[in-house]
């Protein structure tokens, strides 16, 4: 419909839509989204992104379109005013890539984001009467390829036949496209461009343009030349305009203003295009969320201050009225006290920079190149050129220096950490540079896999996951059908305190605090004034059974683990409890450890003292080594549970507690801490409601795992009284560590049966079986493919040849190589994180051997207690040793020549044992543990004995334990010496030269 053209503050002519003046009323202007696109050239170098950001709020930009920041991968940034979703490259390399810039306070509009190449992207806003659907292009230049053109186009085409056809359609971008005044196109351009004729890509957008019915808006309204300009020369001698708007043609009227804007500057060849529309957007309304501050408590490391906090805390925390007090007022007052004091003390934790060097000189040399753009495009002149050209790189110089020199800093920091011994801030520096970044994603995929963006909506999609994952089904017991053992109950100690006070010491500091913001730190430095009213408020619980509310509230933290950031089944939520309960929490799991101890049998290794993973990696493996040299048979299948510790039912907890004798006032103590278990989510520094957990034990608490193995120790139990399983001195047909749990038998039929009776037993708690995650191994000399499968119930569970347990990876053939193998490449890949660390300047070579020795080589040397090395397998370990040293130490001169350094010359100057010798003397200690051990245990029995039957002919394989006697014949020592603990490791110390690598 056509307005008349003596509508006030209108202008018409035949090309263009009509044109709102600047000269308008205010309140009609405030009804215009200020939309652009803008080639930025690149947003990687130092401080870009936040250049760009304040040139786009100094011109009060909406969204603006982006091209060619170079930036990888997808994701969303936030940088000054504006969040930028990008879609970058995806091969790893910094070119192209394009973005939409849109202000803070619209981000709750976006609908949807579709990076779909680093050409392409697209995101959809929801406006007042309209959603508006916008298209970043990034087309290739005139001289690109007949073919790369063609696909670009194809997709851009793609893009838009699938935008909705009730939404206001744009297009924005760098088209790299020259679009002439022909008459034939007149319905699609108008008669403004800058050009006369149009060139191969102006040809392709036109056609693009007719085919899709949109109009080339950024060619229908007249101005000035330097106002249709977009794109300049190097040398400033030639000006187009190459950078394009389109709109659907039903909604061209919608356009008010298209235009250059040539005072925004970033050290791009292109100018910012201003595009006008008269749209509103639908904004949500909501409350701005008041963040709780953090308290600065690293403060009270000074003796002075956590002097005052202790003088503080004894006058406002009195103890006279505690016991006629209720439970939910003696916490109120505890944590209102701590938190009032901890923040009068510490005060409140300043937020930290985003980028620290980025100070006011960048911002004042930022400004000169400005002043110095806008005055040579006033004048035109080759003088200003020059200038703006000379103040240009002085900037981008002087950015790149002051990141360098702030870099160096925390360089300079780390050393001074080391030297002082300051262990934690040490590696929290060198984090920083091993840590590679992580760009946040843009939005979260509900159920159907649709991308959802707006922050609320995904905040109750993440609520929602977190509530079906921590919500098993679970089945309701009737009270009365659980069996009482007991008749005569045991006294349970109530914690005096000495016991609390020592508890409190115990716990680890540097740890996270929940909701309330109270750490070990400011616990512990309270002093006893704080220990005597947690212990009252302990005493009271322990009377009452009944626990404050907040200690019930868990905040659930998703942290992404690999795989597509979008979808929450990639992501683990790590759970923050309240400190104070874990006090509480620990209390009770020492009481519940007099009874586990004698209750969870040697099968099970998990959160068990003086058991570990290498106990079960040994067993299982020289299991594996003993039957294939006797040429017998064996299967051992991987089990794996399904939300082990999320899905147990809770009652069967409870029964299976009173069955194994635990007092039931205990029993009542775990129930408070779990039946009424809440948690919600944190994400984005934003927290969702409260839900409810109905089934499992709590994640993050102490005695959780304690509770796992009290559920499934019954059924363990159950399948190690079932005949079937290997001989070797003792039978043994089950091994688990927590809910890792292997099946072991010399024939099908019998571990047929014996998963029969686990499934059976878990399913009775609660735990299901992982069909896809468990895995079934057959070992058999020439052995061959009879069966891919196993079949067990409703079950069918895949034959491999190697599997990953407990982080070692297990073969069929019981070979090394393959596992030592997957040792170099991961310690290959910690040392390229610390690359930058390790070559530089600034750190000294004590830090650096610091980092290899804490960093690096455990990462290699992970299971190497179980190791049978090879001289091949010892040369490579050697040969990435020295190649780490190398780095540490750097190349030498000789006669004005640089040169690496030799073998021997690295050995010389680290002078040290080298990585053999640190695998040797780990084996060694850990067959003192296993000597050290009752001749009855599993470890012990399988180190002695061996499989019924003849050994074929021929030579054996290496056997673990001739390794191991090798090694003591070459120290000089006997297995009489491994019964004393301390004695065995000072003399495996001290023979730690003679265990190295013999070169």
């Amino acid at each position: 419909r056509q307005r008349p053209a003596s509508e006030p503050g209108r202008s018409y002519n035949d090309n263009c839509p009509w044109n709102l003046n600047f000269d308008q009323p205010s309140r009609t202007r405030n009804k215009q989204l200020r939309f652009g696109t803008w080639n930025v050239r690149t947003l990687t170098t130092p401080g870009a992104s936040d250049v760009v950001s304040d040139e786009l709020k100094s011109y009060n930009m909406d969204v603006v379109a982006l091209q060619e920041i170079r930036w990888q991968n997808t994701g969303k940034e936030s940088t000054g005013d504006y969040h930028i979703y990008y879609s970058g490259n995806r091969d790893g390399l910094y070119q192209k890539g394009v973005a939409f810039a849109i202000k803070r306070q619209i981000d709750s509009a976006v609908l949807s984001f579709d990076a779909r190449s680093e050409r392409l992207c697209t995101v959809r806003i929801k406006g007042k009467f309209k959603n508006i659907s916008l298209v970043c292009m990034y087309a290739p230049i005139e001289d690109a390829d007949d073919e790369e053109k063609d696909t670009f186009y194809a997709n851009l085409e793609d893009i838009l036949n699938n935008l909705p056809s009730y939404d206001i359609k744009l297009i924005m971008g760098d088209a790299n496209a020259k679009v002439g005044k022909e008459m034939f196109w007149r319905k699609i351009a108008g008669k403004e461009s800058l050009h006369e004729r149009s060139n191969d890509n102006g040809t392709r957008l036109l056609s693009l343009a007719l085919a899709g019915d949109m109009n080339v808006v950024s060619t229908m309204f007249p101005r000035k030349n330097i106002h249709k300009e977009t794109w300049y020369s190097p040398n400033g001698q030639v000006k187009n305009q190459i950078d394009h708007v389109l709109i659907d043609r039903k909604h061209r009227w919608n356009i008010t203003n298209v235009r250059s804007i040539r005072g925004a500057e970033c050290g791009s060849d292109h100018n910012l295009v201003l595009v006008q529309i008269y749209q509103r957007i639908a904004v949500e309304r909501k409350e701005r969320i008041k963040h709780k501050p953090l308290t600065d408590w690293e403060k009270l490391k000074d003796p002075l201050l956590s002097r005052d906090f202790r003088t503080l805390i004894s006058e406002k925390l009195t103890i006279t009225r505690e016991e006629e007090e209720s439970i939910e007022n003696q916490w109120e007052r505890l944590k209102n006290t701590l938190q009032e004091c901890a923040k009068e003390v510490c005060g409140e934790k300043q937020k930290k920079k985003g980028k620290p060097w980025f100070d006011n000189y960048c911002k004042e040399m930022i400004d000169s190149r400005k002043s110095l753009r806008e005055k040579w495009l006033s004048s035109n002149s080759e003088e200003d050129k020059t200038a703006y050209k000379e103040q240009s790189k002085r900037t981008t110089r002087t950015m790149r220096q002051k990141k360098r020199n702030w870099l160096k800093s925390l360089m300079e920091k780390a050393e001074v950490d080391r030297t002082a011994n300051n262990s934690r801030d040490f590696y929290r520096t060198t984090r920083f540079f091993r840590t590679e970044y992580k760009p946040r994603a843009y939005g979260v995929k509900d159920k159907n896999g649709r991308t959802i963006i707006q922050q609320t909506e995904g905040l109750e999609r993440w609520k929602e996951y977190f509530e079906e994952l921590l919500n098993a089904d679970t089945v309701e017991e009737d009270e009365d059908e659980i069996t009482r053992y007991q008749n005569v109950q045991p006294e349970l100690e109530v914690p005096t305190l000495e016991e609390v006070t020592k508890t409190i010491q115990e716990m680890k500091n540097n740890k996270a605090p929940g909701e309330d913001g109270i750490n070990m730190e400011i616990i512990k430095t309270g002093g006893m004034v704080v220990a005597r009213t947690i212990c009252t408020l302990i005493k009271k619980i322990w009377d009452e059974k009944s626990l404050p509310k907040e200690w019930n509230e868990a905040v659930v933290i998703p942290l992404h683990k690999k795989g597509d950031k979008e979808d929450c089944n990639n992501y683990r939520g790590i759970s923050l409890l309240n400190c104070t309960y874990k006090i509480f929490s620990k209390i009770l799991l020492k009481r519940l450890e007099t009874y586990t101890s004698s209750i969870i049998e040697e099968h099970q290794s998990g959160f068990i003292k003086g058991r570990s993973t290498t106990d079960q990696i040994y067993i299982v493996k020289e299991t594996i080594a003993k039957y294939w040299e006797f040429d017998r048979e064996c299967f051992l299948l991987f089990v794996d549970f399904s939300k082990a510790y999320d899905s147990l039912h809770r009652k069967k907890i409870w029964y299976r507690m009173e069955s194994f004798g635990i007092p039931e006032e205990l029993i009542q103590l775990v129930q408070i801490s779990v039946n009424q278990s809440r948690c919600k989510v944190k994400v984005n520094g934003e927290t969702s409601t409260t839900f409810d957990v109905r089934s499992g034990v709590r994640q993050g608490d102490g005695i959780s795992p304690t509770l796992f193995n009290i559920a499934l120790e019954k059924a363990l139990q159950k399948v190690n009284k079932s005949n079937g399983g290997v001989n070797l001195g003792k039978e043994i047909n089950i091994l688990a560590f927590a809910d890792d749990v292997v099946i072991i038998a010399e024939n099908l039929e019998d571990l047929t049966d014996l998963t029969k009776v686990l499934i059976q037993e878990t399913n009775d708690v609660g735990l299901k079986i992982n069909e896809n995650k468990t895995k079934i191994m057959h070992i058999k000399r020439n052995i061959r493919n009879d069966f891919s499968h196993i079949e067990v119930d409703n079950y069918k569970f895949e034959r491999v040849s190697n599997f990953k347990y407990l982080g070692v990876t297990i073969t069929d053939d019981n070979q090394e190589d393959v596992e030592i193998q997957m040792r170099l490449n991961s310690a290959n890949r910690s040392l390229y994180a610390s690359n930058k660390l390790l070559t530089s300047k600034i750190l000294s070579r004590c830090s650096k051997l610091k980092l290899y020795k804490s960093i690096i080589r455990p990462v290699l040397t992970y299971g190497s207690e179980n190791w049978i090395m090879t001289k091949s397998t010892e040369k490579k370990l050697v040969t990435f040793e020295n190649k780490v040293l190398r780095k540490i130490y750097g190349p030498t001169q000789e006669e004005g020549v640089w040169r690496i350094r030799h073998n021997k010359e690295i050995r010389d100057l680290y002078n040290q044992p080298d990585v053999v010798s640190e695998v040797r003397r780990g084996r060694l200690r850990w067959m003192g543990h296993v000597m050290r051990r009752e001749e009855t245990s599993n470890v012990k029995s399988v180190w002695k004995n061996q499989p019924e039957g003849r050994r074929p002919r021929g030579r054996p394989k290496k056997r673990l334990w001739d390794e191991v006697r090798k090694d003591m014949d070459s120290i000089n020592v006997t297995e009489e010496d491994m019964t004393d603990r301390n004695k065995w490791r000072r003399t495996i110390d001290e023979a730690k030269y003679r265990l190295g690598y013999k070169w």
